[in-house]
């Protein structure tokens, strides 16, 4: 629940790689990957790549980048958020950096995300992918006053 002076909430949802990818991929096919793998490997030695073969084999999805990210790289996503407002437009623009250092074996992350913005009308999702070091987002967030009318003024999203 947003404070009382408030008119919006803004909150970001990312979850662990696997969840991730699944959510990605459609956890149907996802399962249906993992199934193909352990027919295909019963009773065998196996290796990362034997995993990323059977499941684009059932997919039929490219899984290269998600595994060279997660699996063979190193580190995490670190992201610096900052949002405003353009009334104008009735947006909320969130801007997101990623700021984890980048060396070594350690680049940019590829993450989709769940952004939420509540506004007085109530929640609205929105999928949106960090891929680059600096992104901007517009998201609709009209503000309408206990009246019903559209509010002029910016609202105060919080981040969660």
């Amino acid at each position: 629940m947003t404070p009382a002076n408030s008119t919006a909430t803004l909150t970001i949802k990312q979850a662990g790689s696997s969840t991730c990818f699944a959510t990605r991929l459609a956890k149907d096919a996802f399962y249906r990957g993992l199934k193909h793998y352990l027919e295909v490997n019963r009773s065998k030695n196996v290796v990362t790549s034997d995993l990323a073969k059977a499941i684009e084999e059932a997919t039929h999805t490219n899984v290269d980048q998600f595994f060279s990210q997660w699996l063979y790289g190193a580190g995490g996503p670190k992201f610096e958020l900052s949002y405003s407002y353009d009334s104008e437009k009735h947006q909320v623009m969130l801007a997101v950096k990623q700021t984890q250092k980048i060396e070594g074996r350690v680049g940019l992350f590829r993450v989709p995300a769940e952004v939420e913005v509540t506004t007085a009308s109530g929640p609205k999702l929105y999928d949106v992918t960090v891929s680059k070091d600096h992104q901007t987002f517009p998201l609709p967030a009209e503000v309408y006053s206990a009246d019903g009318s559209l509010r002029q003024g910016r609202p105060r999203p919080q981040v969660r």
